[in-house]
């Protein structure tokens, strides 16, 4: 439904309502006096969701009611998400919510598949305790699913409100390639290997060996050098 309306930006405020309807409704109760409901947990929640610093005089705070707390906790988020449409643009603001939602809602619903499958394992156990199976299969069903419903709108808002465009700086690209350091290369030359050749010995294969006028000729003679090869030289 969210993926097909041409007004993304509605449904993602409503979301933001719904959750902080939600939040509420954890932290709060009218039927207790504002000063015992849990602001601990309820300032925690909302700087986590909307990264808002819940900030009440606590002069204040017995005057307070839920409706009231809600508009107050519904104008600063719309008022950041107004500020982020800006920051981003709107044409880009619908990409990244469309991308947001779409990414949740498949992680979402493969949970609640995983789930409803556990659940299917289980629920004939309940037949035990005089319940009837498939009527407590329905029952968790349907809570399962609206946990479900509640879970993507607030992970969804919660990744609206701490998404962060990521700027590639030139100067700083430009910086890091200088910065780079160079291949090492050894001071020494590589050597290259020493391949024997046939006849030749390893200190013939380096240099050439002089042969004495008295040694014996190379030939295999047995003839003096030079009384042999080396007779006209």
């Amino acid at each position: 439904m969210v993926l097909e309306s041409k007004d993304v930006k509605e449904h993602i405020l409503e979301m933001v309502k719904d959750t902080i309807e939600n939040i509420l409704h954890n932290y709060t109760n009218k039927e207790i006096y504002p000063e015992e409901w849990d602001w601990s947990g309820l300032k925690d929640h909302v700087m986590q969701i909307f990264s808002i610093s819940l900030v009440i005089p606590e002069e204040e705070i017995p005057k307070l009611s839920i409706s009231k707390l809600r508009d107050i906790l519904i104008e600063k988020a719309f008022e950041i998400y107004e500020s982020r449409e800006k920051e981003f643009t709107s044409p880009l603001m619908r990409q990244i919510e469309t991308m947001i939602v779409l990414r949740v809602v498949d992680r979402e619903w493969k949970d609640n598949l995983r789930r409803l499958d556990e659940l299917k394992q289980g629920i004939g156990l309940r037949a035990y305790g005089q319940k009837d199976p498939l009527m407590e299969y329905h029952f968790e069903a349907h809570n399962m699913f609206q946990d479900m419903i509640n879970s993507i709108k607030e992970e969804v808002v919660k990744f609206i409100y701490k998404v962060r465009l990521k700027k590639e700086e030139s100067q700083g690209v430009h910086q890091a390639r200088r910065e780079t350091p160079a291949p090492m290369v050894s001071s020494q030359t590589k050597k290259s290997p020493f391949v024997k050749r046939k006849g030749v010995g390893r200190e013939e294969g380096k240099k050439k060996k002089k042969i004495g006028r008295n040694d014996p000729c190379p030939c295999g003679s047995g003839l003096k050098y030079k009384h042999c090869c080396g007779k006209n030289i």
